[in-house]
């Protein structure tokens, strides 16, 4: 298994994890920092079985497990050396039977190809976090209640939509470690095992143009919200109304998108946390991608 290390030092910021204000004592910070942050030097492990969830029946779609086909050798060419011509072998594969339209490679945005509109808006409503350290609970949410409807039970345990259940140890286990962490993987669990089948993968550390491809093909393409788990540092670039003197942690919503995925519209659930941030706003895709997705990433 290969891994990488996100670098440990240089941060005289604390880190807090999703939209947490830290006023707890030392013996307390485990129960509201997010243990993903690059502050405390976690490793993350990166293959191709691990984006996957094997409790979960795979689908028999054939068009949704190349998906998760691609996705996986995406893993093994950028985390395991493998031969990158195995990708423009499971292209051609796609093209060949669906045509020049759909989902190829995720490498870095080039491949992405797909007949989308210009701009699309998805109809996604906005709801705020119920607890300060929710925001992957909220997003959640907000994905798979544009997508079902809220009456929609999940079918890993047939558990009713709400945060709280999102946030459980049978889906996101934000309860149980305290945030919703990017090295657990367990926002694309959650939503998986919510849906009954894995569609949706983590990829870290998306460039620019892959993330205006992403939302070019998963929006555009397929009317399929993205989670990104951001971090916003101390003294940096901070986006809606974030308190620029903290280091913050959080995962919002990408539901729409202009000018071919240029500009990116984002749903924000912290607005239950800080009176200035807004239900959503818009932003260069590219910008965003290098100003705050790159130490965790999208799940798509």
């Amino acid at each position: 298994m290969t891994s990488y290390r996100r670098a440990a030092g240089g941060f005289a910021a604390l880190m807090i994890g999703c939209a947490v204000a830290l006023t707890a004592p030392t013996s307390a910070l485990a129960e509201v920092i997010d243990p993903d942050q690059p502050y405390n030097g976690i490793e993350g492990n990166f293959t191709g079985g691990d984006v996957t969830d094997p409790s979960i029946e795979q689908p028999t779609d054939s068009q949704t497990s190349l998906k998760i086909q691609l996705s996986q050798e995406y893993y093994a060419v950028n985390f395991q050396g493998a031969d990158p011509t195995q990708l423009n072998m499971l292209e051609a594969d796609y093209v060949a039977q669906y045509g020049d339209s759909g989902y190829v490679d995720p490498g870095d945005g080039a491949g992405l190809r797909t007949t989308a509109a210009s701009s699309r808006i998805l109809g996604l409503s906005q709801t705020g976090q119920s607890k300060g350290y929710y925001c992957g609970p909220a997003s959640g949410y907000m994905i798979l209640r544009y997508l079902h409807g809220t009456g929609f039970k999940s079918k890993y345990n047939g558990a009713s939509l709400s945060q709280p259940n999102l946030a459980t140890s049978s889906h996101m286990a934000t309860e149980a470690n305290g945030a919703t962490t990017w090295t657990s993987k367990r926002f694309a669990t959650g939503i998986n095992r919510w849906r009954g089948f894995n569609w949706y993968v983590q990829v870290p550390k998306p460039s620019g143009s892959l993330l205006v491809a992403v939302f070019a093909h998963s929006i555009g393409g397929n009317g399929m919200p993205i989670g990104a788990d951001t971090v916003e540092f101390a003294g940096g670039s901070h986006y809606n109304g974030h308190p620029t003197n903290k280091t913050i942690g959080h995962w919002i919503v990408g539901f729409g998108y202009t000018a071919s995925g240029q500009t990116s519209s984002w749903a924000d659930p912290a607005t239950t946390v800080w009176s200035a941030t807004k239900p959503s706003f818009s932003y260069s895709t590219s910008s965003f991608a290098t100003r705050f997705l790159q130490s965790n990433g999208i799940v798509y």
